[in-house]
C-alpha cells in the first residue's frame, strides 16, 4: 500500500517538472508579456504613420492631381534666378584703340548760291556720296581724320526767259575728295550706349566730271524752218576753259554714335558743305551773249555709316 501510494506521488512531481520545461503559453500569460508585446506593436505603427506621410510629403496623392491639372510647377527654391544681361560700359579712349575704320553713304541735297547776274538759281539736285575715313586718336577723345570720298555738286540755274522762251541749265560737277577731320566725341551716356559727336574740317577736291543739261521750252527758231513750240534738252560736257580742277570746302557734323560692341558703332547724323571756290569760270560766252554763270556751291546730308 505504501509503494503503490509513493510510486503514484513519484508519477505526479515528474508529470509537473515534465509541463513546467514547455514552450506552450497560456491564455492567462502573465500581464508584462502582454505589455510588451502591445510596445512592440505600437512602435511598429509609429514607424509606418511615418514613413507614409515622408512619402506623401514627397509625392502629390492622386486626388490633388486629378483636382488641379492645369495648376503650374513650383520652382525650386535652390534655383538661382536669371542675371539680367549687363550693358556695354562706357570705354575708356585708352581702350579704345588708336585706329577707327568709318564707312559711310551719304544722300545729299545740292544747290548753288552766289550766282552770277543775270542768271539766277532755280532748283537742286540729289546724289549720294560713299566716303571711307580713317579717324586716330590723338587726346583724350580728339581725333584727327583722314579719307576718301566721291562728292558730286550742282544745281539748277535760269539763264535767260525771253520773247517766250525759257532756257534752264541742270549742272553736275563730281570731284574725288580727300576729307580732312578733327572730332570730338562724348562718353557713352549713363545707361545707354549712345554718344555725341562734332566734326569739323576742310574737303579738297580734285575734278574729274563735269556735266551740264540744257532745257529750253517755248518757241524755237531754227534756220530755214518755221517756229517749233516744245520742250528740248540737250546733254554736254562742260567747256575745259571755263572750269576749275581744284575745289575746296569747308565741313561741319554732328552726329549720333550708338555702340553696337566694343569696336562696333553704327553712325547717324548731318553735314554742311560750303565751297570757298568757283568751280565755274566766270567767261564771256558768245553763243547766247549772256555771261557765263559762276557760282560757289552749298551742300547738306545725312551721314549713315559703320565704323570699327
Amino acid at each position: 500500500m505504501k509503494r503503490s501510494v509513493f510510486s503514484i506521488f513519484v508519477l505526479l512531481c515528474i508529470s509537473f517538472v515534465y509541463a513546467q520545461s514547455g514552450t506552450t503559453r497560456f491564455i492567462d500569460s502573465p500581464s508584462w508579456v502582454l505589455a510588451e508585446e502591445e510596445g512592440q506593436v505600437d512602435v511598429a505603427r509609429v514607424q509606418d504613420s511615418r514613413t507614409t506621410e515622408a512619402k506623401e510629403a514627397v509625392l502629390p496623392s492622386a486626388n490633388d492631381a486629378k483636382q488641379s491639372p492645369d495648376k503650374p510647377e513650383t520652382t525650386s527654391t535652390t534655383e538661382k534666378p536669371a542675371k539680367k544681361k549687363k550693358d556695354i560700359p562706357p570705354s575708356k579712349p585708352s581702350e579704345e584703340g588708336f585706329l577707327h575704320i568709318g564707312v559711310y553713304a551719304t544722300p545729299v541735297i545740292n544747290w548753288l548760291s552766289s550766282v552770277s547776274k543775270p542768271v539766277s538759281r532755280s532748283g537742286v539736285n540729289m546724289c549720294v556720296t560713299p566716303t571711307v575715313m580713317f579717324d586716330m586718336r590723338m587726346i583724350g577723345r580728339l581725333y584727327f581724320g583722314v579719307g576718301a570720298s566721291l562728292n558730286t555738286i550742282g544745281g539748277k540755274l535760269r539763264l535767260s526767259d525771253t520773247m517766250g522762251l525759257t532756257h534752264t541749265r541742270s549742272t553736275w560737277i563730281s570731284y574725288v575728295e580727300v576729307p580732312l577731320r578733327l572730332k570730338w566725341q562724348t562718353r557713352n551716356f549713363t545707361n545707354s550706349r549712345g554718344s555725341v559727336f562734332l566734326s569739323a574740317g576742310l574737303n579738297l577736291g580734285f575734278g574729274v566730271r563735269y556735266w551740264e543739261k540744257d532745257t529750253y521750252e517755248g518757241m524755237i527758231s531754227i534756220a530755214g524752218m518755221s517756229p517749233v513750240e516744245g520742250v528740248f534738252k540737250t546733254h554736254q560736257r562742260m567747256e575745259k576753259e571755263s572750269r576749275r580742277l581744284v575745289n575746296v570746302a569747308g565741313v561741319a557734323q554732328i552726329g549720333y554714335n550708338y555702340q553696337l560692341a566694343k569696336r562696333i558703332n553704327l553712325i547717324i547724323g548731318v553735314e554742311y558743305h560750303y565751297g570757298f571756290v568757283r568751280p565755274v569760270k566766270n567767261q564771256k560766252q558768245y553763243q547766247y551773249r549772256l555771261d557765263k554763270p559762276s557760282y560757289n556751291n552749298q551742300q547738306v546730308g545725312l551721314i549713315l555709316g559703320v565704323m570699327f
